[in-house]
């Protein structure tokens, strides 16, 4: 996003072009999505990605 000072990510239907399957499973859209129970689970290693892995981090910020 513009002017956005560190690395975001959000929730959104995506891939819905595609149908449910092996490749890309059970898509949900994005109201499905955030009501998940493990959702906070998935931000956290979101987080911890964008915030420790040395590559992630080259590449947002190199």
């Amino acid at each position: 996003m513009p002017g956005q000072a560190a690395p975001a990510a959000t929730l959104v239907s995506a891939g819905t072009i595609y149908p449910d399957g092996p490749l890309f499973g059970r898509k949900l859209d994005r109201a499905a999505g955030l009501v998940r129970p493990l959702l906070a689970d998935f931000w956290a290693v979101v987080d911890f990605v964008l915030e420790n892995d040395p590559l992630v981090r080259g590449h947002l910020y190199g």
